[in-house]
């Protein structure tokens, strides 16, 4: 009603100008230019409040209103441009405007009826206006008579006082909304201030008992814990109780950490300067300076005061601020004073255990002439290390290699390495003589000469011998027995006392050699062959104890380089047709007045060509080919000859074979080589070893005959 009525009254009006227009001038009152503007001017907001009411989001709503508005736009300019009257374009903006009336009407209805005031109050507004139309309308257009000359200003009023009422009914709903809004959001900051504050209350707090647990662990740890700050490195005054103990002092907050710590520590006056550098550079700086000058700080010192010494544990940390600066350096100090003499006191007795299992795996009685001839060769090694640089170290180069072959007998490790190290410092002062060479050698001498002093004693308190020197234990019931049997010969009871008695006195040979069964089992293990075996022949052949200080060293050198340079390897003996264990030889016979050993293994024997190469090589006299069985003999006995280029620890020094002869020859002695095949075109050729003991050295005992038959029958 409000479209039809709206759009009759400006098409009447539109119609009633234009028939009074002269034909050729287009004349118009300032009335019609306000007219025309004022009807762009609220027609549009008009569309727009209606399409708002409806709250609708159709899209034919959407599309009506962008038309209206452009077609007012077009309207402006175009009448802009001087074109055409803005009163003359109206009726397209009429054609814009009716169809979103049409559109938007029905609309207001709508809503209308589904109770939404806003749209009834509109509608009110509308019909008041349509009343007004329709009265001027009538009153223009015929002979209705009325007392109001129009009424459309009415009507218009009271569309604007529906439109006000509409907005003051919104501006309020959304002040309401806002100060809920405002309440809601008060209320929440409020509540969230609540919030914050019970946090705060929670980590003021957590604060507090963190503080109380920090001082309880300061006040009751037993540890020494202190923060350095500042350029000056002094302390920081929270710092815990122990370390009151461990510094004996009570005032230690702020006092300098070079006076107060430092000083006392038994560091050389470098070292310190190198501490107190590091920490200068860490402070202040990125953590990354800490931890490259790490390294300058010690884990752990000798710290000295009025009460003795104390074994300081130290770890160092840096404490960064909030801009990731190093700002302190916190250090713990441990006292581990006693825990360092448990420690040492457990190592000391492990090691007595290791030797003690040593011992028994062995025989106390040759463990104990190992310690004795080993401190004899040191004797005699310190003695050459005070000679002149160009003499002794031939002889002190075969009493180490002696000792080293012995300590591995006994899986010495630990002084057999630094034996070991000792030739290895030994050789470059014959190269090099030098006085910080011998000053090396004269530590290790007098360290292995400690340990070995060190078992001497475990051995004399620990295990005393079971009788002196000079006494022999023996039972007494078989010593009678043969006294007093009536039915043996004199000759046959001489056997058996000898039987009884010798033993308790002198070592039984074929034992003796049995005995390095055991270290060769050690040497097989390190070249990866198999554990050759021993044949032996010395029965009735009994050794004096100096025979057996002679042997023990010179049968450890000769059964080590049978192992290593005699017999092959597994894979080489299998080439050859062998077994893969290989065998050593070992008689004892009576030459003369003396004794006889042999000593041959099954390898291939002597390499004639490789020997003369190597004796070119080690610069010993060449001789003419082919090489004769005493040349050979004066090449491998000569001092630094071995047929291997690089030392290890069983062989390669070239002294074994020059201190096994030195060492016999010294107790005359003699040890010569003799090959047990007499072709010379051959290469390699078998051998054997011959020692020659004099009679002093052993005594042979027959076996005791089978006794006579009336002591069998008895």
């Amino acid at each position: 009603l409000l479209g039809v009525s709206f759009m009759a009254n400006l098409f009447f009006s539109l119609a009633q100008n234009l028939w009074s227009m002269d034909q050729r001038i287009v004349a118009y009152s300032v009335s019609d230019i306000a007219r025309a503007i004022l009807e762009i001017a609220i027609t549009l907001p008009l569309i727009s409040f209606l399409s708002m009411v409806t709250q609708s989001k159709s899209k034919l709503i959407s599309f009506v209103s962008r038309l209206n508005w452009g077609m007012a736009a077009t309207v402006a300019l175009i009448s802009g441009l001087g074109g055409v009257h803005a009163w003359y374009l109206l009726p397209l903006l009429h054609a814009a405007v009716f169809p979103s009336l049409m559109a938007l009407i029905p609309l207001i209805i709508w809503s209308a009826v589904r109770k939404n005031l806003e749209a009834r109050i509109l509608m009110v507004g509308s019909i008041a206006i349509a009343f007004a139309a329709i009265h001027d309308i009538l009153r223009y257009s015929s002979n209705f008579k009325s007392p109001f000359t129009t009424m459309i200003p009415f009507g218009g009023l009271l569309m604007m006082m529906a439109m006000l009422s509409i907005l003051l009914k919104r501006y309020l709903e959304e002040r309401e909304a806002a100060f809920q809004t405002q309440a809601k959001l008060l209320a929440d900051i409020q509540g969230l201030n609540g919030q914050l504050q019970i946090h705060v209350e929670e980590v003021e707090a957590l604060v507090e008992e963190k503080t109380r647990e920090i001082g309880s662990i300061l006040s009751n740890i037993q540890q020494g814990i202190f923060m350095l700050k500042g350029p000056s490195l002094t302390i920081h005054p929270r710092y815990s109780e122990h370390l009151k103990l461990i510094l004996g002092s009570n005032q230690l907050a702020d006092k300098s950490f070079q006076d107060i710590f430092l000083s006392r520590c038994q560091l050389e006056m470098d070292q310190k300067n190198r501490i107190l550098t590091a920490l200068e550079f860490s402070l202040g700086e990125d953590p990354l300076n800490f931890e490259v000058n790490g390294a300058s700080l010690p884990k752990e010192v000798l710290w000295q005061d009025t009460h003795g010494e104390k074994i300081l544990e130290l770890s160092w940390a840096p404490i960064a601020d909030e801009h990731n600066d190093t700002d302190k350096i916190l250090v713990t100090a441990r006292d581990v004073t006693g825990l360092r003499q448990l420690q040492l006191a457990a190592r000391r007795n492990q090691g007595e255990l290791q030797l003690l299992q040593i011992i028994l795996s062995s025989n106390s009685q040759r463990f104990m002439r190992f310690v004795e001839s080993s401190l004899t060769l040191l004797s005699q090694v310190k003695e050459g290390l005070e000679q002149a640089p160009e003499i002794g170290l031939l002889s002190i180069s075969r009493d180490l290699h002696t000792l080293k072959g012995n300590a591995r007998s006994f899986n010495l490790d630990e002084l057999a390495s630094k034996v070991h190290e000792a030739e290895t410092i030994l050789h470059k002062q014959s190269i090099s003589p030098s006085s910080q060479n011998r000053d090396i050698l004269r530590n290790i001498v007098s360290t292995v000469t400690s340990e070995l002093e060190t078992c001497q004693e475990f051995i004399q308190n620990r295990l005393p011998m079971k009788a002196a020197a000079d006494q022999v234990p023996i039972e007494r019931q078989p010593l009678l027995q043969i006294l007093a049997s009536s039915y043996s010969s004199e000759a046959y009871r001489w056997q058996q006392l000898n039987e009884l008695l010798i033993p308790r006195v002198l070592t039984s040979a074929e034992s003796f050699f049995q005995d390095f069964h055991q270290d060769l089992e050690r040497v097989a293990g390190e070249l990866a062959k198999e554990i050759p075996q021993m044949n032996i022949e010395a029965s009735g052949i009994y050794l004096t104890d100096l025979a057996v200080h002679v042997l023990t060293d010179s049968m450890g050198h000769l059964l080590r380089n049978a192992l290593d340079h005699g017999i092959e390897s597994t894979k080489d003996r299998l080439a050859a047709g062998k077994s893969s264990q290989g065998r050593i030889s070992i008689i004892c016979r009576r030459e003369g007045s003396g004794l006889l050993i042999t000593l041959q293994d099954d390898g291939p024997g002597l390499s004639l060509s490789r020997i003369k190469e190597r004796s070119v090589e080690t610069g010993l006299p060449s001789f003419a080919a082919p090489l004769t069985e005493a040349q050979i003999e004066e090449i491998i006995f000569a001092p630094g000859f071995s047929t291997k280029k690089v030392a290890t620890m069983i062989s390669g020094r070239g002294v074994g074979l020059d201190a096994v002869r030195a060492t016999l020859e010294q107790r005359e002695a003699h040890i010569r080589l003799r090959f047990t095949e007499t072709d010379l075109g051959r290469d390699t050729r078998p051998f054997v070893f011959e020692i020659s003991l004099p009679r002093a050295f052993f005594m042979e005992v027959p076996l005791v005959q089978d006794p006579p038959s009336t002591e069998k029958a008895s």
